[in-house]
């Protein structure tokens, strides 16, 4: 696979992100707090990738590929800086064949989600983290442990 198709499908995730948000923010006059992507495994390695290069981007990450290879060896965290926005909560549904032939794509997608619910940012400018928080405390004032729920533990 060439890079230059790598980076395409990199940029039409990250414009298909774009788009979903500005749509919201023209209907609702806010950005989204939350959003939720169908990931279906046909699509997404016929496209190599672009949804999950939407998902990233509207947390506010991108992948890091191996020279050479362009095999995606890490995630890194935009500014917010360059983000110009906040970083919107995505729940992603995830079909069983995208699960059993994508493996490496949900461990990325739930790392992204744990680091970017750990980032020292404010709650206005990270919705992740403020609804990690949010469910944290509603779950303790209930009576339920967070660490069971798979909340991260360094948020508290």
């Amino acid at each position: 696979m060439s890079a230059s198709v790598i980076s395409y499908a990199w940029e039409i995730g990250k414009q298909m992100a774009e788009d979903v948000i500005a749509r919201y923010v023209k209907e609702e006059g806010r950005y989204p707090e939350s959003v939720g992507i169908i990931l279906w495994a046909t699509s997404n390695l016929r496209n190599h990738g672009q949804c999950v290069a939407e998902f990233l981007y509207l947390l506010g990450l991108r992948p890091v590929w191996q020279k050479g290879s362009l095999r995606v060896i890490d995630i890194e965290v935009i500014p917010l800086s360059e983000l110009k926005r906040p970083r919107v909560d995505v729940t992603g549904r995830i079909s069983g064949l995208f699960r059993d032939s994508m493996p490496a794509s949900v461990t990325w997608m739930d790392k992204a989600v744990d680091m970017v619910a750990s980032l020292e940012e404010s709650l206005e400018e990270n919705y992740i983290r403020k609804h990690v928080l949010q469910e944290a405390q509603e779950l303790t004032e209930q009576g339920g442990c967070c660490l069971a729920a798979g909340f991260v533990p360094h948020l508290w």
